[in-house]
C-alpha cells in the first residue's frame, strides 16, 4: 500500500510539472534572457569554427552572442580571434548582457575586454535592451585595442536607467571602445540615462570609428550626446548622422560628437536638428581638431549654440554650416552664442578657421564654397557639399541628404525646384527679366522682398512678381506746318521699351477732342496728305506681356497744311479743302498776273477780272465825295 501511494505522489508531482511547463507556453510567456550564464541548460556552451581568419567562429543565433558575452565577461578576450554573423538575430527586447563590462569599486575599477575581431557581414541584430543599469551599455560594452566590429546594422538600441545621481557611464553600439568600430549603422536609439556619454555608434572613443552611420533616434537623454560619439580621445572619420536629438534633458549634443577631448574629428556630415542647453553641429565642445565636416541641420540651445563647436579650444578648419543655429531661452551675453540666423563662429578668437555658408538652391559649386578649398569634398552640382571620403553615392548618404529635404520652387524664367532641409532659411534671390522689373516673391498671401531669410518647414513655392516697365516718350518730329505741294507730310512719335511695342494714332479737329483713332494706322510715323489734314493729332504706344499692359502717349502734333499756287498741270489734282480759310482783307494782296490760280477763273468769265476791280474801287470813290458834298450843304 505504501509503495502504491509513493508512486502516486510521483504520478501527480509528474503531471503538475508538466502542466506549469505547458501553460507557460500556451500563455506565450517568454521565459528567454541573454543574461543568464551559459553553463545553464538551453544556452550554447560552444559556437562552431575555429576561429582563424579563414574559419571564424560562427554566430547564428542570440544564444551564440549571449555565449560570447558570457564568455568575455568571464574573462576570456579572444584576442586576435575572428568571429562572423551569419544571419539576421533579434533579441525581441530580452535583457541583454553586453559583450564585455567595466565594474567601478570603490578602490578598483575592473574591466572585462573584448578584442576579437567581429564581422556583421552586413546582417542586423534587432531589438538590443538594456535595462539593469551599467557603465557600459550597448550591444558591445567593451572592446580593447586589439578589438573591432564592422559591418554590422542594429536595429533598435534601448538603454533606460532613468534619474542616476552623479553615476557616470557609457552607451552606444559600442559603449566603450578602444579598438576599431567600421561600417556600422544604428537606427532606433532609445537611451534614457541623464549622467552617462551617449553616441550612437559609440559611448566613448579611444581608437577609431570610421563609416559609420546613425540614421534616427526615438529619444535620447544623457550628460553628453553625439550623434556618432558621446566623448571622443580617438579618430571619428567619414561618419554620418543623420538623426534629430531633441529630447528634453539634454545637458550637450553634438551632431558627431558630444565633446572632444583632444580627438580628431574629420570628414564627417550631420544633418540632424539638435536640441540641448548647449548645442554645435559638430561638437558641444572641442579641444581637439575638427577638420573637413559639415552641418547641414538645425541647432537650437537653450543657452548658445554655434554651427561647429559652441566652446572650441581646439582647432576647426575647413569646415561648412549650411543652416538654422540659434539660440534661445536664457540670455546669456559672450561671443560663443549664436544669435544670428546663419551659424557665427564658436567663438571670436577662431572665427577666421570656420567658413559658414548659406543654402542656396541647387548645389554649392566649389567657387561659391566661401573660402572652403575644394580638396576632401565632394561638390557636385545636384547636391551641397559632403566630404568626399562618405562616399557621398552610397544609398546612406543620399538617404540622409534627402530624408528631411524639402522641396521648393522658383516659379519665375527659371522655373527652378531643389531641395532644402526642414527648418533651414531660404535667402530669396532677386531676379531679371526684359521688359519688366521684380519687385519680389509671394508664397500664399505673404509678398517677400529679394533678400528675404524664409524658414523652410514644407514643401514651398515661391511666385516671382513683376511690375512691366514704363514705356519711354523720346520725341516728336516731322512737317505740321506747311504749304501743300503736292507731297506727303509726315509725322513721328519716336518711344523705346526693351519689348515690342504697337502703335495707334488719333486725330481731332480741335485740342478738346474727340479724337478719334485713325484705321490702320500702326506704325511710329504717320503720312499725311492733303489739306483736309489739318488738324490734332498724337500717338499712342502700347506694350503688352504676361497679362500686363502699360501706354505711353505722345505730345500733340498740331498740323497746319495750306493752299499754294498751282501749275496748270497741278489743278486738276488739287484736292477740295474742307476747312476754313484765313480771312482775305484786300484783293490787292492777291498776284493776279498769268501765274496766279486765279487764272483758271477767266474761263468761266472772259471779262477783264482787273477792270472789275477798279470800277468797284471808282464807285466807291464817287459815294464816298457824295457824302462829302452833302454834308458841306448841310
Amino acid at each position: 500500500m505504501a509503495k502504491r501511494v509513493s508512486s502516486l505522489a510521483i504520478m501527480l508531482a509528474v503531471t503538475i510539472v508538466l502542466a506549469i511547463f505547458v501553460a507557460v507556453f500556451a500563455a506565450g510567456v517568454s521565459v528567454a534572457s541573454y543574461a543568464i550564464d551559459p553553463l545553464e541548460e538551453g544556452v550554447s556552451d560552444t559556437l562552431s569554427g575555429s576561429g582563424t581568419h579563414e574559419v571564424p567562429y560562427k554566430i547564428s543565433s542570440g544564444d551564440d552572442l549571449a555565449y560570447l558575452a558570457a564568455q568575455v565577461n568571464g574573462g576570456t578576450d579572444y584576442d586576435g580571434e575572428y568571429f562572423t554573423l551569419t544571419k539576421d538575430i533579434d533579441l525581441n527586447d530580452s535583457e541583454w548582457t553586453p559583450i564585455g563590462k567595466i565594474e567601478i569599486g570603490e578602490t578598483q575599477t575592473t574591466t572585462k575586454v573584448f578584442n576579437g575581431i567581429f564581422d556583421g557581414g552586413g546582417f542586423t541584430v534587432s531589438n538590443v535592451s538594456i535595462s539593469t543599469k551599467t557603465v557600459a551599455a550597448g550591444l558591445f560594452g567593451y572592446v580593447g585595442t586589439g578589438g573591432s566590429v564592422k559591418n554590422l546594422t542594429i536595429s533598435g538600441l534601448t538603454a533606460a536607467f532613468g534619474t542616476t545621481t552623479d553615476d557616470m557611464g557609457y552607451v552606444g553600439a559600442v559603449a566603450y571602445n578602444e579598438g576599431a568600430v567600421a561600417s556600422v549603422t544604428v537606427a532606433n536609439l532609445n537611451i534614457n540615462a541623464p549622467d552617462y556619454f551617449v553616441g550612437g555608434i559609440a559611448g566613448y572613443n579611444a581608437g577609431t570609428v570610421s563609416s559609420c552611420t546613425l540614421t534616427s533616434v526615438t529619444e535620447a537623454t544623457g550628460k553628453y550626446i553625439g550623434g556618432i560619439v558621446g566623448t571622443n580621445a580617438g579618430t571619428v572619420t567619414a561618419c554620418l548622422s543623420s538623426a534629430s536629438i531633441t529630447s528634453e534633458g539634454i545637458e550637450n549634443a553634438g551632431g558627431i560628437v558630444g565633446t572632444n577631448e583632444s580627438g580628431t574629428v574629420e570628414n564627417c556630415l550631420a544633418t540632424g536638428d539638435l536640441k540641448a542647453r548647449q548645442v554645435g553641429g559638430i561638437a558641444a565642445y572641442n579641444t581637439g581638431s575638427i577638420t573637413t565636416c559639415a552641418f547641414y541641420g538645425k541647432a537650437e540651445g537653450i543657452v548658445g549654440a554655434a554651427g561647429i563647436a559652441y566652446v572650441n579650444n581646439g582647432t576647426v578648419s575647413n569646415s561648412l554650416v549650411a543652416a538654422n543655429v540659434k539660440a534661445t531661452g536664457e540670455t546669456v551675453e559672450n561671443e560663443f552664442v549664436a544669435e544670428t540666423v546663419y551659424a557665427t563662429a564658436s567663438n571670436a578668437e577662431n572665427s577666421s578657421f570656420v567658413k559658414y555658408l548659406t543654402p542656396e538652391q541647387g548645389g554649392i559649386s566649389a567657387d561659391k564654397m566661401k573660402g572652403i578649398t575644394a580638396e576632401g569634398w565632394n561638390t557636385a552640382s545636384d547636391r551641397l557639399p559632403v566630404p568626399e571620403s562618405l562616399a557621398r553615392n552610397t544609398a546612406a548618404t543620399e538617404a540622409a541628404l534627402l530624408s528631411e529635404a524639402k522641396v521648393v520652387t522658383l516659379d519665375d524664367v527659371t522655373a527652378e525646384k531643389f531641395n532644402l532641409y526642414n527648418g533651414w532659411y531660404l535667402v530669396l534671390p532677386a531676379r531679371e527679366k526684359a521688359g519688366f522689373s521684380f519687385i519680389g516673391w509671394t508664397e500664399g498671401e505673404s509678398p517677400y522682398g529679394p533678400g528675404a531669410e524664409v524658414v523652410i518647414s514644407e514643401d514651398t513655392t515661391f511666385t516671382a512678381q513683376w511690375v512691366l516697365n514704363e514705356i519711354v516718350f523720346v520725341s516728336q518730329s516731322g512737317d505740321v506746318s506747311k504749304v501743300y505741294d503736292g507731297q506727303e507730310s509726315t509725322i513721328t512719335a519716336e518711344f523705346t521699351h526693351d519689348l515690342a511695342i504697337t502703335y495707334e494714332w488719333f486725330y481731332s479737329l480741335s485740342e478738346k477732342g474727340p479724337f478719334e483713332k485713325i484705321d490702320g494706322a500702326n506704325a511710329s510715323s504717320l503720312s499725311l496728305t492733303n489739306v483736309s489734314s489739318s488738324g490734332i493729332y498724337y500717338c499712342e504706344a502700347t506694350v503688352s506681356a504676361d497679362g500686363l499692359t502699360v501706354k505711353k502717349q505722345s505730345g500733340n502734333f498740331t498740323v497746319v497744311i495750306s493752299k499754294a499756287d498751282y501749275t496748270e498741270e497741278q489743278v486738276g489734282t488739287v484736292p477740295s479743302f474742307e476747312g476754313t480759310y484765313s480771312k482775305i482783307t484786300t484783293l490787292e494782296s492777291y498776284d493776279f498776273g498769268n501765274s496766279s490760280p486765279f487764272r483758271w477763273f477767266r474761263k468761266f468769265f472772259p471779262f477783264p477780272l482787273e477792270r472789275l476791280v477798279r470800277n468797284a474801287d471808282r464807285r466807291r470813290e464817287n459815294l464816298r465825295g457824295l457824302f462829302q458834298r452833302r454834308s458841306r450843304k448841310l
